[in-house]
């Protein structure tokens, strides 16, 4: 199934289509930072995303492309939340005690070494591992699982499998972020993964 899925898939709309549907998010995503309604940014950002339909549909057939280009706007819109807001404040609320205001020639003198830098460069890698590779691998994982268990057809078991990685893939990310090390995390998504591909009789 996955050899006759990727033979017929056209590559080049394929790439359009996601072009189309980042710059159609972005449009709308800068129309929002603005204070006061851009209906031009907006206007632009839906056609995009209206637009879409065309790539995604000769990439990948009418109905699996339109399905997709119905879908993927909200889920791209629904991964950013996940991913940028704060969870970690709204999961310990008044615990952390308020920094210490610091003298504005402190601020002012403090340098960033070498090994601050690298410390921030490591956390941020660490994120995208954790948070966004790991995370998806156990939400693959579950799904698989998923799909082997259903007794149902192969189009009805890949639809519930895809909805379950769309719902669970943000969760495990909000999840995630509400925790102040990553070490927890990452072990629970390997667990999942592993699981879900042991519990896949396809992979062995």
């Amino acid at each position: 199934m996955n050899s006759w899925f990727l033979s017929t898939v056209s590559p080049w709309p394929l790439l359009l289509g996601v072009g189309v549907v980042i710059a159609g998010i972005a449009l709308l995503y800068r129309a929002w930072q603005k204070p006061q309604r851009n209906w031009s940014l907006i206007s632009l950002g839906w056609v995009a995303l209206l637009l879409v339909h065309w790539p995604l549909g000769l990439a990948l057939g009418f109905d699996r492309g339109w399905a997709i280009a119905a879908i993927l706007p909200g889920f791209i819109a629904l991964l950013w939340i996940a991913m940028t807001t704060p969870w970690h404040r709204w999961n310990a609320p008044g615990k952390q005690k308020p920094a210490r205001a610091r003298e504005p020639k402190a601020v002012a003198a403090e340098a960033i070494t070498l090994r601050t830098r690298f410390n921030q460069t490591g956390q941020v890698l660490g994120q995208i591992l954790v948070i966004g590779i790991l995370s998806f691998a156990a939400a693959l994982g579950a799904s698989l699982a998923l799909f082997s268990v259903l007794d149902t057809s192969v189009a009805n078991r890949t639809i519930y499998s895809a909805l379950l990685v769309m719902v669970l893939w943000p969760s495990l990310i909000v999840w995630s972020k509400t925790k102040v090390s990553l070490i927890k995390p990452a072990i629970y998504f390997i667990g999942i993964t592993l699981g879900g591909l042991l519990f896949t009789p396809a992979f062995f």
